[in-house]
C-alpha cells in the first residue's frame, strides 16, 4: 500500500482543496496506508488535520465510514470530521482522499510512552483506560450488522 503513497513533500505548501483557506505547513506522520498533516489558516488562525489516503489504498466507501464514526461518537475527547473530498492534481501527480479534522496539537499514545517511559505508573495506565474504555464501549454501538 506504502507504493502508492505520494512523497508527503508533494503537499507541502499546497492549499486545502476543499478549505482554501488552509495551506499544508507540516507533516506529523506517516504510516503504510496514509500520510497525516497540519494545515494552517493565517485568515482564522487555526490548525487543522488532513489525513491523504491514495485512492488505489481505499476498497468501495470505506473511507466515509472513516470520517462518519467520530463524528457519532459523543464522548469527550473525540476529534470530529470537518470535510473531506477527493484530491485530483494530475501535474503533481495526487489522486487522494482526503479527510480534514480538527486539529489537536499532542503526541500519539505510542510517542508519550516513548518519552515517558520511565514515568509510566499504574495511575496513568488508571486514569488512561477510564477514558478510553467508554469511548471503545460506545464505538461498539455503531457497528454494523452483518
Amino acid at each position: 500500500m506504502k507504493q502508492y503513497l505520494p512523497p508527503a513533500e508533494k503537499f507541502l505548501g499546497h492549499p486545502v482543496p476543499v478549505l482554501p483557506a488552509y495551506r499544508i505547513v507540516e507533516k506529523r506522520a506517516s504510516g503504510a496506508n496514509a500520510h497525516v498533516f497540519r494545515a494552517h489558516s493565517d485568515d482564522y488562525d487555526s490548525d487543522l488535520a488532513c489525513k491523504v489516503i491514495p485512492v488505489e489504498n481505499i476498497s468501495g466507501d470505506n473511507w466515509l465510514e472513516e470520517l462518519r464514526k467520530p463524528n457519532r461518537l459523543r464522548s469527550p475527547g473525540i476529534v470530529r470530521c470537518i470535510d473531506a473530498a477527493q484530491w485530483q492534481d494530475k501535474a503533481l501527480g495526487i489522486n487522494c482522499f482526503l479527510i480534514c479534522s480538527e486539529y489537536v496539537p499532542a503526541h500519539s499514545l505510542k510517542e508519550y510512552i516513548s518519552h515517558h517511559r520511565n514515568a509510566l505508573s499504574v495511575a496513568f495506565v488508571e486514569r488512561f483506560l477510564k477514558f478510553i474504555f467508554p469511548i471503545l464501549l460506545e464505538s461498539t454501538e455503531f457497528q454494523p450488522v452483518p
